[in-house]
C-alpha cells in the first residue's frame, strides 16, 4: 500500500514534460504518479497539497524561477524535506555549484540524459529516503 509514489515536475515546456512523463511511466511499474505544474506558483500549491516524494524543477520558469520556488519549498515545513532535482539547460560547473548551494539534491541538464534520469528516480523512489546523489 505504501508503495505508490508521486513525482511533481514543474516545467513550462510541454515536450520536456511529456518526455519525463513517458520515462516515469515506463519505469515506475505503475507505482509512480506524475504530477505536473506549468509554473512555480502552481507547483508550490501541488507540493503542499500532495507532498510528492520527489520534485523536479525547471530552473527557467515564467514569473517565479526554480531557485525562488526551491526557497519557498524550503521555507514551508510541509515541503522542506522533499528531495528536489533541478533541471536546467545550463551545464557549467558554476551552475551545478549554484544548484548545490541553493539546496537542490541533484542537478540534471537538458537535453535530459535518460539513463541518468532513471538512476535518479531509482535512488529517490526506492524507500531509502536518505540516499543522496
Amino acid at each position: 500500500m505504501g508503495m505508490k509514489k508521486n513525482i511533481l515536475y514543474v516545467e513550462d515546456n510541454m515536450s520536456n514534460l511529456l518526455l519525463i512523463k513517458r520515462i516515469v511511466e515506463q519505469n515506475g511499474n505503475g507505482n509512480v504518479t506524475m504530477l505536473e505544474a506549468s509554473n512555480a506558483e502552481r507547483g508550490l500549491e501541488i507540493a503542499i497539497d500532495k507532498k510528492p516524494d520527489l520534485i523536479l524543477i525547471d530552473i527557467v520558469l515564467p514569473k517565479m524561477n526554480g531557485y525562488q520556488l526551491l526557497a519557498r519549498l524550503k521555507e514551508n515545513v510541509c515541503t522542506r524535506n522533499i528531495p528536489t532535482i533541478a533541471i536546467s539547460a545550463n551545464a557549467m560547473a558554476s551552475d551545478l555549484k549554484k544548484g548545490q548551494m541553493a539546496g537542490f539534491n541533484g542537478y540534471l541538464t537538458k537535453p535530459i540524459n535518460v539513463k541518468e534520469f532513471k538512476k535518479i528516480i531509482a535512488v529517490y523512489l526506492s524507500d531509502i529516503k536518505e540516499a543522496s546523489l
